[in-house]
């Protein structure tokens, strides 16, 4: 096995790890390859100069790698790993306070410039057209593993209950600010979606990373606008000091501050209507659309029933008035609005293509490279079984790893 030979296996193994890390931590199971990535297995890129993204670069340029994204991810993976699986007691949020940090400290100061979450640099995003959207990708990943790192505080989301916790006042302030540290994080997954979506063309597509990630980032909003607390606030000097000075490296403190119910609600309509002009291609998206409009009618009841309902609330009940709540489809506007073939991204194929036939997919042009995403094959089957139909996640999987893996010449 030659130098190239290694270095591919050595990020399919990478790649394999991203996968396992995130479905494992995303859908709360066991992790299928245990530990961290070993150090023999970590991408070796002066072993393979990746090609890819159109444009040869000068020698010795410093142009971010193409697969560095996939590093990246590998590493916020490993991260959470390292500090091993939320506690399944009470949850205690100074050791959450304390993952942040570290997190911040040990992780997100280390982003290389090109994929920082402020503010990052875009020298090289025209030279390579794959850079914006493994930017979005990763951004997108941070911020969910930060909503997963806050979300065992909603165990706790119980009004009556967090009164009667017995906190001392410091604890109480800190859970208030991590719930609002929570909703920067789901918004800024929510924001993100929509700026991929953008980069991908704003079209009907099945691509699960849209799908899921809008639908997680909105459950955890809906949840947090279900206790009529929400967001809860407190005298200035019981807020603890923070160094706001660099987001980079503490990107949900800037944000805290911002958070309203209307605004998380507003995030909320936004995602509910993606999901919709999804459903019309995606079953997966249908059932998100169809558990998010229920959700938001919950919390038009809570609200209700609370005395809290403003009319940011009552316009969102309003427009789930005469929707059939089983069935999500786009509107005839929806389509008109649509843009042309011409203008809808090359990356994705526009005929689906069946993936229960093996000669469809062995048909697919030799002269394809890794990076083409033109010639891979639809990932969401309309006839399968709605619930079945989840799998598609591992979908988004082969997307990413397919938009960050370059394109190598064996030896031609």
């Amino acid at each position: 096995m030659d130098k190239t030979d290694e270095e591919m296996e050595r990020r399919t193994i990478c790649n394999l790890y991203i996968w396992d890390s995130m479905l494992s931590r995303q859908l709360d199971y066991t992790a299928f390859l245990p530990g961290n990535l070993r150090p023999g297995h970590w991408p070796h890129f002066n072993h393979v100069r990746s090609g890819g993204g159109g444009d040869s670069l000068e020698p010795g340029s410093d142009a971010p790698d193409p697969f560095v994204e996939r590093l990246l991810q590998a590493r916020l993976a490993d991260f959470w790993r390292s500090i091993g699986p939320l506690q399944d007691a009470e949850y205690d949020m100074v050791v959450g306070e304390e993952r942040y940090d570290k997190f911040c400290r040990d992780y997100l100061s280390q982003l290389p410039p090109a994929f920082a979450l402020v503010n990052p640099d875009k020298r090289w995003d025209k030279r390579l057209p794959k850079l914006p959207l493994q930017r979005q990708l990763l951004h997108i990943a941070i911020h969910d593993s930060l909503c997963w790192n806050f979300r065992p505080l909603l165990l706790l989301h119980d009004h009556d209950r967090v009164e009667s916790l017995p906190l001392p006042t410091y604890k109480r302030v800190l859970l208030g600010s991590q719930e609002k540290a929570l909703a920067v994080a789901a918004l800024r997954a929510i924001d993100g979606v929509t700026q991929l979506h953008a980069l991908l063309g704003g079209s009907h597509m099945r691509f699960a990373g849209l799908i899921f990630s809008t639908f997680e980032a909105a459950v955890v909003l809906m949840y947090l606008c279900m206790d009529p607390m929400f967001p809860r606030d407190y005298h200035n000097r019981h807020i603890p000091s923070s160094d706001t000075s660099n987001t980079n490296t503490d990107p949900l403190q800037a944000g805290i501050c911002n958070i309203t119910r209307q605004g998380c609600l507003r995030a909320v309509q936004g995602a509910l209507k993606r999901l919709r002009m999804l459903a019309d291609v995606s079953s997966m998206a249908d059932i998100g659309a169809s558990t998010l409009a229920r959700l938001l009618s919950k919390v038009w009841e809570i609200s209700i029933k609370t005395g809290t309902a403003t009319n940011e609330v009552a316009l969102s009940h309003n427009q789930e008035v005469g929707n059939t709540i089983s069935t999500t489809k786009t509107t005839s506007s929806q389509l008109e609005a649509l843009p042309a073939a011409g203008e809808i991204s090359s990356w994705f194929p526009c005929e689906p293509v069946d993936l229960r036939s093996m000669k469809d997919f062995t048909s697919m042009s030799e002269a394809s490279t890794i990076g083409d995403m033109a010639s891979w094959p639809s990932f969401d089957q309309p006839d399968m079984d709605p619930q079945s139909n989840l799998v598609s996640i591992n979908a988004m999987l082969d997307m990413q790893s397919n938009c960050a893996t370059p394109a190598i010449d064996f030896g031609r």
